[in-house]
């Protein structure tokens, strides 16, 4: 498995939302606190994880990436035990080659988001309460576990059911076994995990705008809506529409592995065998990410390792008892066609997001792909450090000052803020530490910083308004311009018309 992840890993295209997750983890190493010292829109935990890589040396981006990779490949270490548990060695090694190959796993969990820290945190919660000699300090670490996975990825709330379900039955049993002192552990657990939020309380407000109502007026259609769109996206990855823009690997493979669960579980149903609980955590899952609007394919990727769990556990037992794979040679034949067809899709998947780009979302076009390479944005940081002095720098992506020396100006440390800035007040903007365009252009011409124009912006809003008038382009990077005060120009148009 690490033969494709770390090298997929160090090579992927970076993802937009990289540049605001690092540089909140290099804030919180400088000792500032989301929310209150900055804006910061999902759980805390992350910044905290990967601050770590700002006290190593080296260059923090790729350090970011190899702790992801570490974390992704200890997610499928854990798929692999827990099949090997239940089903076996050659359904760990199915499992393992399923895992190694998912495109889903390869293009989301190797980037600095909040999926593959907290799926390792929701798989180890699992792996724990099934064990067979679970113990009560197995099921308080479970609720501490649950807890920390909730403050990286609110929607694995979701999830918590799913525990105390799991809590309540053992796999194997003929009966459920209620264990009520186990469900206190777990509770107690899931208490002590979340004492870290106290240190929030503070600023309770700005937590709530950063969780929950900047996502409610971003899209502009409130927090949950147009379901429509939701029922789009879900057709999308499964294969069945081709409305939106993705790889097709990705939907080959989940197809895959959707198509043969089913499959696999009817024919337990058929046999009388107890359900597999993965398939409630697959559902919760699905059903928690459709909710939030805009809905993103991305999203659906949390489910492969528990739909590779549901598959390899419940295939061993079918191998004997199945009359439908009661030939090993018709067994093996399909075996090998549905898995060549998969690890096929997965090679095109990482020559997708480590060279050509296609398909990946933020690299719409190809003109730019190169810009978002890990060696191209660490350019972009050392030309800062040449042009600004230490002084703040108005940017219009923070992931170019992740290994930059220079600070941000205030309010631009997260570039989502600007979405919605026009759709809040004045107060509240102050509080909740963001800017709009009026008060970028405001500080551009009193600080006289340097101004960096790079991906993901609408440029005219940049230099309209005689926003950049007085500056001049002194070094382009690909499509990065770096602009420096230059008191002999007037005009901003003059710098217009480099671009």
């Amino acid at each position: 498995m690490g033969g494709t992840i770390f090298p997929v890993a160090l090579c992927r295209y970076v993802d937009a939302d990289e540049g605001y997750y690092l540089m909140a983890a290099r804030l919180v190493h400088q000792g500032a606190l989301p929310y209150r010292d900055f804006f910061y829109t999902q759980m805390p935990a992350l910044p905290y994880v990967y601050s770590i890589v700002f006290k190593l040396p080296g260059p923090a981006w790729l350090s970011a990436r190899l702790l992801t990779a570490m974390i992704s490949l200890l997610c499928g270490l854990i798929v692999c035990r827990q099949i090997h548990r239940v089903s076996g060695a050659r359904a760990a090694l199915l499992g393992a080659c399923l895992f190694a190959f998912s495109s889903w796993i390869l293009e989301w969990n190797t980037v600095v988001k909040t999926y593959a820290l907290a799926t390792l945190l929701a798989l180890f919660v699992f792996y724990l309460l099934e064990s067979p000699t679970r113990t009560r300090v197995a099921v308080f670490i479970s609720g501490v576990l649950l807890s920390l996975m909730t403050m990286t990825r609110l929607l694995y709330v979701a999830l918590i059911p799913c525990a105390f379900y799991a809590t309540l039955s053992r796999r194997g049993e003929g009966e459920k076994t209620r264990t009520e002192i186990d469900l206190l552990y777990l509770l107690v657990g899931i208490v002590v995990g979340f004492i870290p939020l106290l240190a929030f309380s503070d600023t309770w407000e700005n937590f709530w705008f950063g969780n929950v109502h900047y996502h409610a007026l971003r899209s502009g259609l409130g927090l949950v809506s147009n379901f429509r769109e939701k029922a789009s996206v879900l057709l999308n990855v499964l294969g069945l529409r081709f409305s939106f823009p993705m790889g097709g690997d990705l939907r080959l493979q989940l197809s895959i592995l959707v198509v043969t669960v089913l499959v696999v579980a009817f024919m337990a149903i058929r046999q009388r065998r107890p359900f597999n609980r993965n398939l409630a955590i697959v559902f919760s899952l699905v059903i928690v990410h459709a909710l939030p609007t805009p809905s993103y394919t991305q999203y659906y990727g949390c489910i492969v390792p528990f739909l590779i769990l549901a598959l390899c556990e419940d295939i061993h037992p079918l191998q004997t008892d199945s009359p439908v794979l009661s030939r090993r040679g018709k067994r093996l034949y399909i075996l090998i066609t549905v898995l060549s067809l998969y690890v096929l899709a997965g090679g095109y998947g990482i020559y997708r997001v480590t060279l050509s780009g296609e398909h990946v979302m933020g690299l719409w076009s190809s003109r730019h792909r190169q810009d978002w390479k890990i060696s191209s944005i660490r350019k972009v940081s050392q030309a800062i450090d040449h042009f600004s002095g230490g002084a703040p720098v108005v940017t219009t992506w923070p992931g170019y000052m992740v290994e930059s020396k220079s600070p941000a100006m205030p309010g631009l440390e997260n570039h989502f803020g600007l979405s919605v800035a026009e759709k809040t007040t004045a107060a509240m903007r102050r509080r909740t530490r963001i800017v709009d365009m009026d008060e970028v252009c405001d500080f551009i011409s009193r600080h006289h910083s340097v101004v960096v124009l790079g991906l993901w912006i609408d440029r005219e809003q940049w230099t309209r308004d005689s926003c950049l008038s007085g500056y001049q382009v002194v070094e382009s990077l690909g499509h990065v311009q770096i602009c420096t005060w230059c008191p002999d120009i007037t005009d901003h148009r003059q710098m217009s018309a480099t671009n």
